[in-house]
């Protein structure tokens, strides 16, 4: 399928995510430039795809160690920052947002958010169909309300080794 334009100018290819738990999956295959298969493959090779070897937690689930852990072997280079708003944000990173309405309040979401010269910010959500953009919708795209992003905490922000 072909990409639309405003997708060319981006520099993430968004991957959806294919398991319930899967949006970590999702977003190093975003980041890596690979396929959620090969991302899945390095979520397995740690033991994080097996909910008999993680103490009961849901099978694909990540935390910011964990993910940190599968991004180095993709060979980036990642750190948790505390989050300071989108107005401080740049470059591309993985940003731990609230869940939907009816989730858990502990409950979070992984999401790629990348700095972007005609939209300020785009967001690739694994698990929503609609890109979401912070400023100038690309004319006749459908896409996801900005706000109903809201980062909780820390973020993950990463350079190639």
């Amino acid at each position: 399928m072909a990409l639309a334009e405003w997708e060319r100018s981006c520099r993430i290819t968004k991957v959806t995510q294919e398991d319930h738990f899967g949006c970590g999956v999702a977003c190093l295959a975003m980041v890596a430039k690979t396929d959620y298969a090969s991302a899945r493959l390095t979520f397995l090779s740690y033991g994080l795809g097996s909910e008999h070897r993680r103490n009961g937690k849901a099978p694909f689930a990540s935390n910011f160690a964990e993910l940190i852990l599968v991004l180095g072997e993709h060979g980036l280079d990642a750190r948790m920052q505390r989050w300071k708003g989108w107005d401080q944000f740049d470059g591309i990173g993985i940003i731990k947002v609230k869940c939907g309405a009816g989730a858990r309040k502990n409950d979070w979401h992984w999401v790629v958010a990348e700095k972007h010269d005609l939209f300020d910010v785009v967001i690739h959500d694994p698990d929503y169909p609609l890109p979401c953009f912070r400023e100038h919708s690309p004319e006749g795209v459908q896409c996801h309300p900005f706000d109903s992003y809201e980062p909780h905490g820390n973020w993950i922000s990463f350079r190639q080794r």
